[in-house]
């Protein structure tokens, strides 16, 4: 077992590795294809999709800026530069999506979504109108944009670059309404909150540790006659900012739900029969 764990961690390490060298690698194209997409955008009008999206402020940028002979470019800036960035050519497209074969395989570059590592990009980006905005959304991450629409908090629907209309343009009020995603996700897109109350409560072993043995918190919870819960929803429990599970299991007005990225024992203990869950974390 101690063998097997040593062996992802260093899988994890030479995997950090490589990326770091393709960002130093690919920085000058990056650069280069930038000032070709800036380029390119003057001389478009009212596209559908072509423009730069995301946001920025006094720490930093968050951007991404396609165009169709161009290609695509993103890059997080901070204080000291650029901290992560892709480039590539759109391959295909439609009125709302895109096809990008990236200069770096998207697969190195992961973020951790509910205890989960997930790709922070896919080869399909998807343009997703909310009221009057328009979000660029990875279709591998769609289900996590629409918990962030369920939750209806900013800061978590800033994880996706809207489009932007002003150089100064950072992240205020959501849109109201609700977006227009695929067809497939649209029931799981709620105008109101859905609560549920916690049936029973266990501890279970990660079955697939990245690097130490972790614990999580598996609770059944019962919707009532509400029955709206689906499979990838993320309720929340406790505290605006308090524990956040992913509904793995659907059977009828009960469902599983999995708490993978629990900060102390006070969080694990509170997960517990009767407590309350919602798919809108509680206002402090």
């Amino acid at each position: 077992m101690l063998a097997l764990l040593l062996a992802l961690a260093l899988g994890v390490s030479d995997a950090r590795t490589e990326l770091r060298e393709l960002l130093r690698k690919e920085e000058p194209a990056y650069r280069e294809r930038s000032l070709a997409i800036n380029r390119e955008l003057q001389t478009l009008r009212a596209d559908p999709w072509a423009g730069t999206y995301g946001g920025s402020g006094g720490l930093g940028s968050n951007l991404i800026s396609l165009a169709p002979r161009a290609g695509i470019g993103f890059a997080r800036r901070g204080c000291t530069g650029i901290l992560n960035l892709n480039h590539g050519e759109i391959r295909n497209f439609g009125a709302d999506w895109v096809e990008v074969e990236w200069k770096i395989d998207p697969a190195l570059d992961t973020i951790d979504y509910l205890g989960r590592q997930q790709p922070r990009f896919g080869s399909k980006l998807l343009v997703i109108p909310w009221g009057d905005e328009q979000y660029l959304v990875p279709e591998p991450r769609l289900m996590e944009f629409v918990n962030a629409v369920n939750a209806r908090e900013p800061i978590l629907v800033s994880c996706f670059w809207k489009r932007r209309v002003q150089e100064d343009l950072e992240q205020g009020e959501l849109p109201p309404g609700l977006p227009i995603v695929p067809v497939a996700l649209r029931s799981s897109l709620l105008e109101t909150p859905l609560h549920c109350r916690c049936t029973a409560a266990r501890d279970v072993a990660d079955p697939h540790p990245v690097d130490l043995p972790r614990i999580w918190r598996e609770l059944k919870v019962d919707s009532g006659a509400q029955q709206k819960l689906r499979v990838g929803m993320c309720l929340f429990a406790g505290s605006r900012w308090g524990a956040t599970g992913e509904v793995v299991e659907v059977v009828g007005r009960f469902a599983k739900v999995e708490f993978r990225t629990l900060l102390n024992e006070a969080q694990r203990s509170a997960l517990q029969a009767g407590i309350e869950l919602s798919t809108r974390p509680p206002k402090d």
